[in-house]
């Protein structure tokens, strides 16, 4: 009997979305940066964090029950890392799937021109400086020369 509208059906999964890395992360409330850099973003665009992530990993040992698991976080079409890019004043998070870990100048290129005003002035990014996005000639380029930031 239905008195309140369309009951609630558990299929036995729960959701992607509680599941999927990229939603979780972005989902992340925001936290004290703690001591650091004092640098504060007071425009949409002005400050960003730009970091690779990896939802899971293969391991050359199929055998293994519990290593097996990790391929569950691979995603439809072989998705097995993510970028995430966080804009300090307005604590937004915006993500995209990748396959590997080459920079997605495209992708951010297009976010730039979306969300980045021309006027914004002092424009800074964060990024790990042993990591694959700050040893990648073009996205040093992108934002330096392209889009005025300070790396």
């Amino acid at each position: 009997m239905f008195s309140n509208g369309v009951p609630e059906i558990w299929l036995g999964k729960d959701s992607a979305l509680d599941s999927c890395p990229v939603c979780l992360a972005a989902n992340m409330k925001s936290r004290n940066g703690g001591d650091g850099e004092t640098r504060t973003a007071t425009e949409p665009g002005q400050g960003l964090s730009l970091d690779f992530s990896f939802a899971g990993q293969h391991s050359k040992n199929a055998t293994n029950p519990e290593q097996m698991r990790i391929n569950d976080y691979m995603g439809i079409h072989g998705e097995t890392c993510y970028l995430l890019l966080y804009d300090h004043a307005t604590e937004r998070l915006d993500g995209v799937c990748q396959q590997s870990k080459a920079p997605p100048i495209a992708w951010l290129k297009k976010w730039l021109t979306k969300n980045v005003k021309e006027d914004v002035k002092d424009r800074y990014i964060f990024m790990d400086q042993g990591g694959e996005l700050y040893r990648s000639k073009a996205i040093r380029d992108l934002f330096e020369k392209e889009f005025g930031y300070e790396i």
